[in-house]
């Protein structure tokens, strides 16, 4: 084997390596994610206050109350290096107050460890920032 062909081998090796931690890392991410977190926010409306289960199998429940509106959504999730998104599957209520609810099928909460238990996330589409804290 001659020099370029060498060279081009271990530029492969090192790029499926690189790639592998990169899985990896995100893999550690993810499960240092598992589990409940809640947080508050101040709305136009008065105080929020959520609930996300993330489980190990990728599937995620989320609660949200503000006033008497009471939401539940339910689905997959998948997680990047900065980042949770969130395909809901199903939610409720389907009516509130009469009126038919429309709801989005995905979203995005960019998010970094502040701690072991702490998250600080992000919708950069409503422009909102909070906290959450894991559930004990």
């Amino acid at each position: 084997m001659g020099k370029k062909g060498l060279f081009v081998l271990i530029a492969v090796i090192a790029g499926i390596a690189f790639w592998q931690g990169e899985v990896a890392a995100q893999g550690d991410i993810a499960a240092r994610l598992v589990g409940v977190w809640r947080s508050q926010v101040q709305t136009a409306w008065g105080m929020g206050y959520g609930e996300t289960v993330l489980k190990a199998d990728g599937t995620f429940s989320k609660t949200a109350r503000i006033g008497d509106l009471f939401t539940w959504d339910i689905g997959r999730y998948t997680v990047g290096p900065d980042y949770i998104h969130f395909t809901i599957d199903d939610h409720e209520p389907k009516y509130y107050k009469g009126v038919p609810m429309q709801w989005v099928r995905s979203e995005t909460v960019f998010f970094k460890f502040i701690g072991a238990d702490q998250l600080s996330c992000e919708d950069r589409v409503m422009g909102t920032r909070w906290t959450a804290y894991r559930a004990r």
